[in-house]
């Protein structure tokens, strides 16, 4: 999805969508927030480009054969390949907390051809809309294992000489763990379905924070409910737990997406009623 939007019509599409070269999108930097239009990497235009600055959390980017980076200049956001070993272009790997990595990328005066421009912003924000999608299906997809586990345990832990999911308190919190469940379900539907690029940007953002949240529920529960061995990594639930906490920051944490879906479909007050209206097409859950 992302060589389409970001590359239809150049010389690097067919080799990318082959798998003969792998490109990692760098975008992201310290103190931006979810803006993809607001870059401190900037590029000076003359005989050739230079780019300079810092990106982070750069998925892919040790083993990449080029960078695809945003960059600010004079006449807005761009997006530049630059082959990884092009001179100034520094990578760190970064451990994450479920074991991936990502990359920190430095970018020292890097020259490359003009020619090596790809488009502008607008390309580059379709593209982390489809992404952040694809990060709330992993989530609700990583959730709704862990729930699963979860539930068979209730089944098979005994205490007291009874199952302990036949105890009220523990059959009412795995009930809000599931009916959380179903609603991320419903919300990443619609994203999903979702065909206007507005449309999707705002749909992305409820998916994403819906199931964020509903998976860190469910995970914080499931360590609960397991007891003291719910966190160690002899149990599989901690694999889900981990994979959850990097996939609820990555493109930004629930609280991000609250924020920017009430910036980009704000409650409207209506005449007559002490309280807010909400567009029903976007705000009302399915």
């Amino acid at each position: 999805i992302l060589p389409s939007m970001l590359l239809t019509g150049s010389e690097y599409l067919p080799d990318v969508v082959a798998g003969e070269v792998l490109a990692s999108v760098a975008w992201r930097e310290d103190g931006i927030g979810l803006d993809p239009l607001t870059s401190r990497a900037r590029v000076m235009l003359e005989a050739e480009a230079t780019l300079n600055g810092t990106k982070r959390f750069v998925v892919g980017a040790g083993a990449a054969d080029a960078l695809i980076v945003s960059a600010d200049g004079v006449d807005g956001l761009s997006l530049w390949w630059v082959p990884v070993g092009t001179q100034g272009v520094r990578i760190t790997e970064e451990r994450l907390a479920d074991g991936t990595f990502a990359g920190a990328v430095s970018l020292d005066d890097v020259r490359i051809p003009l020619t090596n421009r790809l488009g502008d912003g607008a390309a580059l924000s379709q593209a982390l809309d489809v992404a952040t999608i694809l990060a709330a299906a992993e989530l609700l997809a990583a959730a709704r294992a862990a729930f699963e586990m979860t539930l068979e345990h209730l089944r098979t832990r005994k205490q007291f000489g009874a199952a302990i999911g036949s105890f009220q308190a523990l059959r009412h919190r795995a009930v809000d763990c599931g009916a959380q469940l179903e609603l991320a379900r419903a919300v990443l539907t619609s994203a999903i379905a979702a065909g206007d690029p507005a449309e999707r940007a705002i749909l992305a953002s409820r998916a994403k924070a819906r199931c964020g949240d509903a998976a860190w529920l469910i995970a914080r529960e499931g360590i609960q409910m397991f007891g003291a061995m719910g966190f160690t990594d002899e149990l599989d639930l901690s694999l889900y737990v981990k994979r959850i906490l990097v996939l609820s920051a990555s493109l930004g944490a629930a609280h991000d997406h609250r924020r920017r879906f009430t910036a980009l479909c704000p409650p409207v007050e209506e005449t007559g009623q002490g309280r807010g209206a909400i567009t029903p097409a976007l705000r009302d859950l399915p």
